[in-house]
């Protein structure tokens, strides 16, 4: 099954026009620039505090996202960020592992939906790509988050 390939802003309209429809205003920001149309997660909707497991709510809004995944031209790159509060367990031993792995369970449930592997780049920055400062509760969760982002080149 081969899908048209579409325009980036074809892909803006159409990403804002899902986010509207699954009413995730709040908790999903699209925004386009030289780099591409990117989809700013909130961590909480995404995920539990501490776990890179997919919460139901993110499985349903990504496989809505699958068909327009599929008609991207370029790579898509998906980044994980955290706060700066210092992550230490078993599993995530900093910022940077409970990132990445973010990073990774996305794609690792957009693959298995049928998009091939190698469109994807997975990125965890940790806490050194902040929105906000780190000062308040507030902008900590402003911060911890997953961008999506449909790049304008491979």
């Amino acid at each position: 099954k081969k899908s048209k390939k579409v325009s980036l802003s074809q892909i803006n309209q159409e990403v804002k026009k899902l986010v509207k429809e699954q009413q995730l205003d709040q908790q999903v920001k699209v925004r386009m620039d030289a780099r591409g149309v990117t989809l700013e997660i909130a961590s909480d909707l995404a995920f539990s505090v501490g776990s890179a497991d997919l919460s139901y709510s993110i499985k349903q809004f990504l496989v809505k996202l699958v068909s327009t995944m599929e008609k991207a031209t370029y790579a898509i790159a998906v980044e994980g960020h955290t706060d700066n509060v210092p992550m230490r367990s078993v599993q995530f031993p900093s910022n940077w592992e409970l990132s990445a792995s973010r990073a990774s369970a996305v794609i690792t449930y957009l693959t298995s939906q049928g998009i091939a592997p190698d469109k994807f780049r997975a990125i965890g920055f940790g806490d050194t790509v902040p929105k906000v400062a780190n000062d308040t509760a507030e902008n900590r969760a402003k911060n911890r988050r997953v961008d999506i982002t449909f790049l304008t080149m491979g």
